[in-house]
């Protein structure tokens, strides 16, 4: 009995090293027939390929109005900005109506002329397969007052008075003095110079945030507002402040600290972009939710680190645009730590490409929220791939999201597709890494010669690896190109990058992956191994408790005939 207790032990502690391992068993990749999409999943060996044929589509493209808003326009001339997609199938046509008038094909962001009064703008969009969607905004033109601003966000009682302004007129908006936008729970703004605010009034509220120890006006949609301005932020609970600019210790060139009393810090800037407040390291914040500073700093920093109590649901991005497009991408962010955390959100390297829906997020334990990007590539945006982050901020917390855009031109002839598969997702230094890639020819009958650059770049946009090659593509070409890794890169996240040049004009596709140094060592053949000793060891544990209880009945048996 002891041996078969030991043979259960054996057998219970191979599986539980086997179920720990993080292994996967099965590996496979398919074919989908409608996008030429390869999609990566499991099968039953990771020498197995499965061929499975999708031809089924139910999903109707997904079809956003970035721009025109529902709201007052103080001029004719209007943008028309939307955003399209479809996860199986490709785009077939795109068009819109305004006010139930001719239906107008878009092959790109556009402006419309329009008129004083109500509008309605219906834009329509359907997939290669026939299924289709709609989209519309009801908006107004009126050119004698400014435009509608949502002030609600500035209602602060030492905020100016826009209202009074929009009622005298344009001209009155021109050279406003001393402008001020305050947000009661979190402090204000007051700009040193006159402010023309008739300009684009319309996206003041879209690109300025006044939020939790953060404020934000984004110049490059903003130029009037790129001036020197006051700025207080209220209910501070530091010791020592210290003022960041776009993440980074803002220099006293440009940020220059005046006072820090009752919780309010009030400090000057020379230009906008994103401002923050955070503890100087090494000062003891107080644990209080009002009141004024407690003096100077003393002992190690009580600052914790924060993190790992915020929950991402994606950890990278990756957009592809052409010139003139738009699209929307989403990340879900969950507080799953036992306190309130006050995060900002904010992309140095790539804001002229980005609009963040809420900038400024406040989340209690458990609460989770969804932000959305906009991604906008102008007209004249040089096709190119553009890396950077997202950076999400806050006192403990510093998290980066490696961030991608492609710009591809206009009248580009290809459309580019890579993936990797889910093997070479993360990889070892020195390992090669595999990417799947399809080129189609949009245009052109005849096969034409197609130049293709490689590049594996870091998360800065460094090149670590190159290669390139001439192909012939007529209808669609797809291999399989691989690279090999240095064997002394660093470990961390990485972007596989391919480019295509015909005519001049570029189109370019890219997707991440990362380093490291933790891959399961086990392969397919010690995994089959494992499981044999397992069946084997179950056979002889069966085996040795059976028999012997076998015999012992029978002993009994003849004992009681005996008997």
């Amino acid at each position: 009995m002891k041996r078969g207790r030991v043979w259960f032990l054996i057998i219970l502690s191979l599986i539980i090293v086997i179920t720990s391992s993080n292994i996967t068993l099965v590996h496979a990749e398919w074919t989908n027939e409608i996008t030429g999409d390869v999609i990566s999943g499991k099968a039953s060996s990771n020498d197995m390929n499965v061929s499975i044929s999708i031809v089924v589509d139910g999903d109707s493209p997904n079809l956003q109005i970035v721009s025109p808003k529902n709201r007052t326009y103080n001029k004719y001339n209007l943008s028309l900005n939307y955003s399209v997609s479809d996860s199986s199938s490709s785009i077939s046509s795109v068009w819109y109506s305004l006010d139930g008038g001719a239906n107008i094909t878009l092959t790109s962001n556009m402006s419309i002329n329009t008129s004083s009064g109500s509008h309605n703008l219906i834009v329509y969009a359907n997939d290669s397969v026939g299924n289709f969607n709609s989209s519309n905004v009801l908006f107004f033109v009126n050119s004698s007052h400014g435009s509608y601003v949502n002030w609600s966000k500035y209602n602060g009682s030492l905020s100016t008075n826009l209202t009074y302004y929009q009622t005298l007129g344009i001209q009155y908006m021109q050279n406003i003095t001393n402008l001020t936008f305050e947000n009661p729970n979190y402090g204000r703004i007051v700009f040193n110079s006159p402010i023309n605010i008739s300009r684009d009034i319309e996206i003041l509220d879209d690109y300025t945030n006044i939020g939790s120890k953060s404020v934000y006006i984004n110049s490059n949609y903003l130029s009037e507002f790129n001036s020197s301005a006051t700025i207080f932020i209220y209910s501070l609970t530091f010791s020592n402040p210290r003022v960041s600019m776009d993440g980074e210790v803002c220099p006293s060139t440009i940020c220059a600290i005046e006072s820090y009393s009752g919780g309010i810090l009030r400090f000057n800037v020379s230009h906008f972009t994103t401002y923050s407040v955070e503890e100087t390291p090494g000062a003891t914040q107080t644990v209080t939710t009002t009141g004024g500073s407690s003096g100077g700093g003393g002992g190690g920093s009580s600052v914790q680190n924060y993190n790992n109590n915020l929950v991402l649901s994606s950890n990278n991005l990756k957009v592809s645009l052409k010139q003139g497009e738009t699209k929307r991408e989403e990340i879900t962010i969950k507080n799953q730590g036992a306190t309130r955390v006050g995060i900002i959100l904010f992309s140095k390297e790539l804001d002229n490409f980005i609009k963040i829906s809420e900038r400024d997020l406040n989340l209690a334990p458990g609460e989770e929220k969804t932000v959305y990007f906009d991604f906008i590539a102008a007209e004249n945006s040089i096709p190119n791939l553009y890396i950077g982050s997202i950076v999400i901020k806050g006192t403990g917390i510093e998290r980066k999201i490696p961030l991608a855009i492609q710009v591809n031109s206009k009248k580009s002839l290809f459309d580019v597709k890579i993936e990797i598969p889910k093997k070479f997702i993360s990889v070892e230094p020195g390992d090669e890494v595999l990417a799947t890639i399809k080129i189609f020819n949009l245009g052109e009958i005849s096969k034409v010669d197609v130049k293709i650059n490689y590049f594996i770049k870091d998360s800065e946009g460094r090149i670590i690896v190159s290669d390139e090659e001439t192909i012939a593509v007529e209808t669609q070409a797809s291999f399989v190109k691989e690279l090999k890794l240095p064997e002394d890169i660093n470990l961390g996240d990485y972007i596989f990058e391919i480019e295509t040049t015909y005519n001049n004009e570029i189109a370019g596709a890219s997707t991440w992956f990362s380093v490291r140094d933790n891959i399961p060592i086990f392969n397919t053949l010690s995994i089959y191994i494992l499981l044999i000793i397992v069946l084997v060891m179950f056979i002889i544990v069966l085996v040795s408790y059976i028999i012997p209880i076998k015999r012992l009945r029978k002993g009994r048996e003849k004992h009681k005939n005996k008997g």
